[in-house]
């Protein structure tokens, strides 16, 4: 049970990284606040299957997510995320239920290369556990402070309405799981000058595949998986945006195959 519940705690985290490939004026800034349900009842095993982990029947957890960005200064900001969650993990004997406040995240981006349309920023981050155990049941995460290196580039599709984003990344991990591989892309287009309609691909893959699967620890050594899903932006005032997102994962190793909803309100200034 422990090990499909660490699985989905490493794959239940809510990116908003596309939200600002392009640079913030100094002073200005994005904050956001998301609800987030996943859940599944079936999972990739180590060779890529689908099948069943442990003795968990049904995992479901909700999420709040806090996410803002600040202009420092011309072309550097500073990008904060943190998020709490409550768990539920079904056996055919018992539920293990887990919540509290999960990981928090710092990274500052500069942009500093713009060609034309696209815009690049380089971006520099940690996680850090906010007090939870690793031996708690599920587990909220793995309890280590990791560090961060992405590369994000986006551009502007004009003279269509819309724009194209991508981004590519490491996780420096400290003990169990291992290293991490991150890719991201995404593209919108305006339906109306009030409505944008999204859809993005992330990947996320462990530097190593060994195949192996240890169950006996809260946190899963190696995984990968792959999740797909469209979004819908919703521009309420020239101050506050909605955001809708479905997501499925479509694929993977040692990992779940969720189904999530995000729903959030972003204020902008």
């Amino acid at each position: 049970m422990r090990c499909l519940a660490s699985l989905i705690a490493c794959a239940f985290l809510f990116t908003a990284d596309a939200h600002a490939q392009w640079p913030r004026s100094p002073g200005s800034g994005y904050v956001q606040v998301s609800y987030g349900n996943g859940s599944a009842d079936r999972a990739f095993l180590a060779n890529g299957d689908r099948g069943t982990l442990g003795s968990t029947e049904q995992f479901e957890e909700q999420a709040v997510y806090l996410y803002a960005e600040l202009g420092l200064v011309p072309n550097l900001m500073l990008v904060a995320n943190a998020y709490a969650k409550a768990m539920d993990a079904t056996t055919p004997d018992e539920t293990f239920s887990n919540s509290g406040w999960a990981d928090a995240f710092l990274y500052l981006r500069y942009s500093f290369l713009q060609i034309g349309p696209v815009v690049i920023s380089p971006q520099v981050g940690v996680k850090l556990p906010l007090g939870y155990e690793v031996d708690d049941v599920p587990p909220l995460g793995s309890s280590e402070s990791d560090l961060h290196l992405h590369v994000l580039a986006g551009a502007s599709l004009d003279p269509f309405p819309g724009y194209a984003a991508a981004s590519a990344g490491y996780q420096v991990r400290q003990g169990i799981p291992e290293n991490e591989w991150r890719l991201h892309a995404e593209a919108g287009a305006f339906l109306d000058p009030r409505i944008l309609l999204r859809v993005r691909l992330d990947r996320t893959n462990s530097v190593t595949n060994t195949g192996e699967v240890i169950t006996t620890l809260g946190i899963v050594p190696e995984q990968g998986f792959t999740t797909v899903g469209p979004g819908l932006s919703l521009i309420m005032h020239e101050n506050v945006q909605a955001h809708l997102d479905l997501r499925w994962t479509v694929e993977g190793r040692t990992t779940a195959a969720l189904t999530q909803f995000f729903a959030g309100i972003a204020y902008v200034w």
